[in-house]
């Protein structure tokens, strides 16, 4: 079995289909370029959208606990959340890995 990787990124502060979008393309990310396991906060042991985002903090974290690295999307700094994330998988010294934005100039 490949090892699990936990997906880190914005959630509220995007519209919530943009980040459904932006989690499931990170999942295939992870599948395929990384190739490890995908952990998606946002449907494994998914909470209501309108609970208490600590509570939802609460459960992302003890899922991140349970993998071996951890995969930043583009723009997971300005997310509160994932900064959180960060931190705590810096403590845990999990792997990380992250999203690189290209921006083309035409």
């Amino acid at each position: 079995m490949k090892t699990k990787c936990y997906n880190s990124g914005p959630i509220s502060t995007l519209p919530y289909e943009v980040a459904i979008s932006n989690f499931h393309i990170a999942d295939y990310v992870i599948r395929q370029h990384v190739g490890l396991t995908p952990i998606n906060p946002m449907r494994k042991w998914a909470l209501p959208r309108n609970w208490p985002w600590a509570l939802h903090m609460l459960k992302d974290l003890l899922l991140m606990m349970t993998c071996r690295s951890i995969y930043f999307q583009a723009g997971w700094s300005s997310s509160r959340g994932a900064r959180i994330e960060h931190r705590v998988a810096e403590w845990l010294r999990m792997e990380r890995y992250y999203e690189e934005v290209v921006l083309c100039v035409e």
